[in-house]
Protein backbone atom coordinates (compact mmCIF):
# COMPACT_ATOMS: atom_id res chain seq x y z
CA UNK A 1 0.00 0.00 0.00
CA UNK A 2 2.63 2.25 0.89
CA UNK A 3 4.49 1.58 -2.32
CA UNK A 4 1.71 2.51 -4.55
CA UNK A 5 1.37 5.54 -2.75
CA UNK A 6 5.29 6.42 -3.30
CA UNK A 7 4.96 5.75 -6.89
CA UNK A 8 2.21 7.40 -7.15
CA UNK A 9 3.85 10.84 -5.52
CA UNK A 10 6.62 10.04 -7.53
CA UNK A 11 4.87 9.94 -10.97
CA UNK A 12 2.97 13.18 -9.90
CA UNK A 13 6.82 14.87 -9.03
CA UNK A 14 8.37 13.75 -12.29
CA UNK A 15 5.06 15.12 -14.01
CA UNK A 16 6.08 15.94 -17.76
CA UNK A 17 6.39 19.18 -18.50
CA UNK A 18 5.03 19.08 -22.29
CA UNK A 19 1.43 17.38 -20.67
CA UNK A 20 1.12 20.64 -18.46
CA UNK A 21 -2.65 21.99 -18.78
CA UNK A 22 -3.11 24.71 -20.65
CA UNK A 23 -5.01 27.88 -19.93
CA UNK A 24 -7.24 28.44 -23.18
CA UNK A 25 -8.95 31.12 -21.83
CA UNK A 26 -5.78 33.42 -20.36
CA UNK A 27 -3.05 33.01 -23.21
CA UNK A 28 -0.66 35.53 -22.35
CA UNK A 29 -0.26 35.19 -18.49
CA UNK A 30 3.02 37.21 -18.43
CA UNK A 31 1.39 40.24 -20.15
CA UNK A 32 4.27 39.52 -23.38
CA UNK A 33 1.99 41.06 -25.76
CA UNK A 34 0.13 43.56 -23.94
CA UNK A 35 1.08 46.25 -25.40
CA UNK A 36 2.30 45.94 -27.97
CA UNK A 37 0.07 43.63 -30.45
CA UNK A 38 -2.99 44.20 -28.68
CA UNK A 39 -4.87 46.52 -30.77
CA UNK A 40 -8.54 47.55 -30.98
CA UNK A 41 -10.72 49.48 -33.45
CA UNK A 42 -10.27 52.71 -30.68
CA UNK A 43 -7.15 52.02 -30.40
CA UNK A 44 -6.45 53.06 -34.59
CA UNK A 45 -9.27 54.64 -35.72
CA UNK A 46 -11.26 57.61 -33.71
CA UNK A 47 -13.36 60.51 -34.97
CA UNK A 48 -12.56 63.87 -33.43
CA UNK A 49 -15.33 65.83 -31.81
CA UNK A 50 -16.84 67.74 -35.28
CA UNK A 51 -15.81 64.98 -37.64
CA UNK A 52 -18.50 62.40 -37.30
CA UNK A 53 -19.44 59.84 -39.74
CA UNK A 54 -22.83 58.44 -39.90
CA UNK A 55 -23.38 55.62 -37.18
CA UNK A 56 -24.46 53.41 -39.40
CA UNK A 57 -21.31 53.63 -41.39
CA UNK A 58 -19.59 53.47 -37.63
CA UNK A 59 -21.37 50.85 -36.55
CA UNK A 60 -19.94 48.73 -39.69
CA UNK A 61 -17.01 50.07 -40.04
CA UNK A 62 -16.43 49.15 -36.03
CA UNK A 63 -18.23 45.04 -36.61
CA UNK A 64 -16.08 44.84 -39.95
CA UNK A 65 -12.18 45.61 -38.64
CA UNK A 66 -13.47 43.43 -35.47
CA UNK A 67 -14.25 40.65 -37.65
CA UNK A 68 -11.40 40.46 -40.28
CA UNK A 69 -9.22 41.07 -37.75
CA UNK A 70 -10.19 38.19 -35.96
CA UNK A 71 -10.60 35.72 -38.69
CA UNK A 72 -7.76 37.19 -40.41
CA UNK A 73 -5.72 36.23 -37.19
CA UNK A 74 -7.24 33.07 -37.05
CA UNK A 75 -6.58 32.18 -40.82
CA UNK A 76 -2.62 32.86 -40.82
CA UNK A 77 -2.42 30.92 -37.48
CA UNK A 78 -4.12 28.23 -38.90
CA UNK A 79 -1.84 27.71 -41.94
CA UNK A 80 1.43 29.13 -40.25
CA UNK A 81 0.97 28.32 -36.28
CA UNK A 82 2.49 24.97 -36.32
CA UNK A 83 5.44 25.17 -38.76
CA UNK A 84 6.43 28.48 -37.27
CA UNK A 85 6.23 26.90 -33.66
CA UNK A 86 8.50 24.18 -34.64
CA UNK A 87 10.88 26.87 -36.34
CA UNK A 88 10.66 28.94 -33.24
CA UNK A 89 11.31 25.60 -31.17
CA UNK A 90 14.00 25.14 -33.58
CA UNK A 91 15.87 28.72 -33.06
CA UNK A 92 15.43 28.32 -29.13
CA UNK A 93 16.40 24.89 -28.50
CA UNK A 94 19.73 25.60 -30.44
CA UNK A 95 20.14 28.53 -28.51
CA UNK A 96 19.64 26.57 -25.12
CA UNK A 97 22.19 24.23 -26.64
CA UNK A 98 24.84 26.67 -27.57
CA UNK A 99 24.44 28.55 -24.40
CA UNK A 100 24.55 25.30 -22.02
CA UNK A 101 26.98 22.97 -23.97
CA UNK A 102 29.66 26.47 -25.39
CA UNK A 103 29.12 29.60 -24.08
CA UNK A 104 28.89 29.08 -20.56
CA UNK A 105 31.63 26.74 -20.03
CA UNK A 106 34.00 28.99 -22.24
CA UNK A 107 32.67 31.94 -18.97
CA UNK A 108 33.28 29.19 -16.51
CA UNK A 109 36.99 28.32 -17.86
CA UNK A 110 37.72 32.10 -18.52
CA UNK A 111 36.80 32.97 -15.60
CA UNK A 112 39.15 30.73 -13.22
CA UNK A 113 42.20 31.08 -16.04
CA UNK A 114 41.82 34.74 -15.56
CA UNK A 115 42.07 34.33 -11.64
CA UNK A 116 45.15 32.93 -11.96
CA UNK A 117 46.46 35.69 -14.02
CA UNK A 118 44.82 38.36 -11.95
CA UNK A 119 46.75 37.29 -8.94
CA UNK A 120 50.17 37.35 -10.82
CA UNK A 121 49.26 40.70 -12.29
CA UNK A 122 48.72 42.48 -9.16
CA UNK A 123 51.95 40.91 -7.49
CA UNK A 124 53.59 42.45 -10.17
CA UNK A 125 52.34 46.00 -9.98
CA UNK A 126 52.82 45.78 -6.00
CA UNK A 127 56.47 44.77 -6.40
CA UNK A 128 57.58 46.72 -8.98
CA UNK A 129 55.61 49.44 -10.03
CA UNK A 130 54.27 50.81 -6.76
CA UNK A 131 57.48 51.36 -5.30
CA UNK A 132 58.62 53.26 -8.63
CA UNK A 133 55.40 55.41 -8.96
CA UNK A 134 55.64 56.01 -4.80
CA UNK A 135 59.09 57.45 -5.79
CA UNK A 136 58.65 59.45 -8.89
CA UNK A 137 55.31 60.95 -6.59
CA UNK A 138 58.07 62.03 -3.49
CA UNK A 139 60.43 63.71 -6.08
CA UNK A 140 57.34 65.69 -7.37
CA UNK A 141 55.78 66.24 -4.79
CA UNK A 142 58.18 69.50 -3.72
CA UNK A 143 57.93 71.06 -7.42
CA UNK A 144 55.89 74.41 -7.61
CA UNK A 145 55.48 76.06 -10.33
CA UNK A 146 54.57 79.59 -9.98
CA UNK A 147 53.02 81.89 -13.22
CA UNK A 148 53.44 86.06 -13.49
CA UNK A 149 51.47 87.79 -15.86
CA UNK A 150 53.98 90.35 -17.69
CA UNK A 151 52.71 93.29 -20.01
CA UNK A 152 54.79 93.85 -22.63
CA UNK A 153 54.79 97.12 -24.52
CA UNK A 154 55.64 97.40 -27.98
CA UNK A 155 57.39 100.95 -29.72
CA UNK A 156 55.50 103.41 -31.17
CA UNK A 157 52.11 101.89 -29.12
CA UNK A 158 50.43 101.89 -25.96
CA UNK A 159 48.62 98.63 -26.35
CA UNK A 160 50.15 95.79 -24.02
CA UNK A 161 49.66 92.34 -24.66
CA UNK A 162 49.87 90.04 -21.33
CA UNK A 163 52.70 88.00 -21.84
CA UNK A 164 52.34 84.47 -19.29
CA UNK A 165 55.75 83.11 -18.71
CA UNK A 166 57.59 80.30 -16.34
CA UNK A 167 58.84 81.97 -13.22
CA UNK A 168 60.10 79.67 -11.01
CA UNK A 169 60.68 75.84 -9.83
CA UNK A 170 60.77 75.66 -6.76
CA UNK A 171 61.96 72.52 -4.59
CA UNK A 172 62.04 71.93 -1.20
CA UNK A 173 64.96 70.91 0.60
CA UNK A 174 67.88 69.19 -0.78
CA UNK A 175 69.66 69.08 -4.30
CA UNK A 176 69.89 65.45 -4.86
CA UNK A 177 65.45 65.99 -5.29
CA UNK A 178 66.95 68.50 -8.03
CA UNK A 179 69.18 66.09 -9.72
CA UNK A 180 66.79 63.82 -9.83
CA UNK A 181 64.26 66.24 -11.16
CA UNK A 182 67.14 66.88 -13.70
CA UNK A 183 66.89 63.45 -15.01
CA UNK A 184 62.91 63.45 -15.66
CA UNK A 185 62.55 67.16 -16.70
CA UNK A 186 63.02 68.97 -19.91
CA UNK A 187 66.66 70.47 -21.02
CA UNK A 188 64.41 74.10 -20.15
CA UNK A 189 62.97 73.71 -17.07
CA UNK A 190 66.60 71.96 -16.19
CA UNK A 191 68.29 75.25 -16.49
CA UNK A 192 66.08 76.85 -13.96
CA UNK A 193 66.40 74.11 -11.67
CA UNK A 194 69.91 74.69 -11.21
CA UNK A 195 69.67 78.67 -11.15
CA UNK A 196 67.42 78.14 -8.03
Amino acid sequence: MMAEEHTDLEAQIVKDIHCKEIDLVNRDPKNINEDIVKVDFEDVIAEPVGTYSFDGVWKVSYTTFTVSKYWCYRLLSTLLGVPLALLWGFLFACISFCHIWAVVPCIKSYLIEIQCISHIYSLCIRTFCNPLFAALGQICSNIKVMLRKEGLKKQGSESSSVHMSLLTIRMKHSRRKCAWFNLLAPPATREVCKQV
